[in-house]
């Protein structure tokens, strides 16, 4: 059995993936319900007194390794996710000051060099040839 426990470690360690539906397929398939875990856990309960201890605590480290794995894993993907977005927001971020620094300065322009009457002028003739 325990030969069975340190190569599922191997298993656990060796694992990466960057889908949530593997990662997610993973932790049922040790840590479910019905997972290996478990299954290793009703076979614990047959041992030998003498073996206990020391099978107990590869299969509490199996325990470990496996959950740590699924939280490095999501930890990772999420991560990603989040970069991914701050990126777009930050892009549109700028965009969106780049066209009101834009306005801004098209309103000063008009204020300090005294301009609005020449625009209202070219507008109000726009609208009158639309009419």
């Amino acid at each position: 059995m325990i030969d069975k426990i340190k190569s599922s470690i191997n298993e656990i360690s060796s694992f990466d993936s960057n889908s949530l539906e593997e990662i997610e397929s993973f932790r049922i398939k040790f840590l479910g319900k019905k997972g290996i875990i478990n299954k290793y856990f009703v076979e614990f309960k047959n041992i030998d007194n003498k073996q206990k201890k020391e099978v107990g605590l590869i299969l509490n480290k199996l325990k470990n390794v496996a959950q740590q794995k699924v939280d490095d894993l999501i930890l990772k993907l999420s991560k990603e996710r989040l970069t991914y977005w701050a990126n777009i927001r930050a892009s549109f971020d700028s965009q969106l000051s780049k066209l009101l620094l834009e306005g801004l300065g098209g309103i000063k322009d008009f204020k300090i060099f005294n301009k609005e009457d020449f625009f209202k002028k070219k507008f109000s003739n726009l609208n009158i040839e639309k009419s």
